[in-house]
């Protein structure tokens, strides 16, 4: 005959078990408390993977808005260098053109800086005392 343990909701004072349905018994409710906490262990990792995963999202998201604007920078920068080229090659073309023409009409070339003499100052007699 098999004794049934009364235990009024509290498991750690179930006497030690002796027929084999017992032990079951008992194997059986260490087993699911056992995974119990390990379920719980699990979801409280599990909850702190998935903040990490949202602060990481965050940051990739920083990090793109980031890269963007870098890009954007880049273009810029790029499009005032063409520009920078583009005004070279029209002023080379200008020069380049201006001398042909002074070439085309004879116009001798002549130093653009000149050496000047300033007269020299005129100095006064000091006053006799």
């Amino acid at each position: 005959m098999t004794t049934v343990h009364q235990t009024n909701g509290d498991l750690k004072n179930i006497p030690p078990a002796q027929t084999p349905e017992e032990l079951a018994v008992a194997h059986g409710i260490a087993s699911f408390q056992h995974l119990r906490a390990e379920r719980d262990e699990l979801q409280r990792k599990l909850s702190k993977l998935e903040q990490q995963q949202t602060v990481s999202k965050i940051e990739i998201e920083g990090l793109r808005a980031e890269s963007a604007a870098a890009a954007s920078r880049v273009e810029s920068y790029q499009t005032e260098r063409d520009n920078a080229v583009t005004d070279l090659a029209i002023y080379q073309s200008l020069f380049t053109t201006m001398q042909g023409i002074l070439r085309a009409f004879g116009i001798e070339h002549a130093p653009l800086v000149k050496k000047i003499t300033l007269p020299r100052p005129i100095v006064d007699d000091p006053p006799s005392a």
